[in-house]
């Protein structure tokens, strides 16, 4: 799954959609429907619905405490790490997206913005996103090549972060009901969901059917690189 180069992505349709917050809580259908324009007939919902028919129960217990820690088997929610992971879908798959921000705000404005006195934050220049984009960029081509399962790319817009921040991503597509070596687990209807990395990857660590060191590996050296 790697490329020659890294992608930059600017757009929501190209952008995965998230299932879930970085808490674990599922989004709410509306904002679903409204913001990211998902219809019941699309394979998002459809897969946002497979997985709340499944595992959306035992959030929290009697007195509000988060039940984060104590997902069964299957549930995708479980490889979610460091609060910058998220559920979501893309290309037709289920996987874990990570997306850490940077210090750094890129929603291509006209350069007469920045001339004329109009207070643009942390907004950066073509330029510098472009220098943040060569400076990046090789050390994410190594991750992709140590995470052959796991697209890597680059986001930027209010259209697709907050404020339209740039941020560093990662998404890996969960394999449904099967290791993988192609043995089947479960059908999948039953949305029991594995991390490609099982048992294999390239980080140390004892792999089973809730834990997946090889993601929380991409997460914690995506956010050592922001």
């Amino acid at each position: 799954m790697t490329d020659i180069m890294i992608p930059v992505i600017n757009s929501q349709q190209a952008y995965p959609t998230p299932l879930t917050d970085r808490w674990g809580d599922y989004i709410c259908r509306s904002v679903l429907a409204d913001h990211w324009d998902v219809n019941e007939d699309s394979p998002a919902h459809q897969a946002y619905e497979l997985l709340r028919g499944r595992y959306d129960c035992g959030e929290h217990d009697d007195q509000g405490n988060s039940l984060y820690a104590e997902f069964t088997p299957g549930d995708p929610r479980a490889f979610q790490y460091e609060e910058a992971g998220f559920v979501a879908f893309w290309y037709n798959q289920i996987g874990i997206f990570t997306e850490v921000e940077l210090a750094a705000e890129f929603n291509d404005l006209d350069c007469s913005d920045f001339e004329s006195g109009v207070d643009v934050g942390d907004e950066i220049t073509r330029a510098q996103f472009d220098a943040l984009v060569a400076k990046y960029s090789p050390t994410m081509l190594e991750l992709a090549a140590a995470y052959p399962q796991t697209q890597f790319f680059i986001a930027h817009g209010d259209n697709v972060t907050y404020r339209g921040r740039v941020t560093l991503n990662a998404f890996t597509p969960l394999l449904n009901g099967r290791l993988p070596n192609g043995i089947y687990l479960a059908p999948q209807p039953l949305a029991l969901m594995i991390s490609p990395y099982f048992r294999k990857g390239p980080d140390a660590g004892e792999v089973n059917m809730t834990t997946c060191p090889a993601i929380q590996g991409i997460t914690d050296k995506l956010i050592a690189l922001a």
